[in-house]
């Protein structure tokens, strides 16, 4: 997002703090989008790693991604024998 406002504030110099909130509303979307492929293309890798074998895990273990209580999507789904 600074990058982004870096950038914005070169073209317009004054960008009031709710034109930047209004950037941050739209640019979110994408910011999501970007770090759930992220986590999904390295869910092999974080499976692989140490601490994820050691760990605990549920019956039917679940990664989620997604807004705090809200809509998201699972990553995978482990199942425990």
């Amino acid at each position: 997002m600074e990058t982004v406002m870096i950038g914005l504030r070169k073209k317009y110099p004054r960008i009031w703090r709710y034109e930047e909130e209004a950037v941050r509303r739209i640019c979110i979307e994408y910011y999501y989008a970007a770090v759930c492929q992220l986590c999904f293309d390295l869910a092999g890798e974080i499976m692989e790693t140490e601490a994820f074998q050691k760990a605990v895990k549920a019956e039917n273990f679940t990664a989620f991604f997604g807004r705090y209580q809200g809509e998201g999507e699972i990553l995978w789904r482990i199942k425990e024998k």
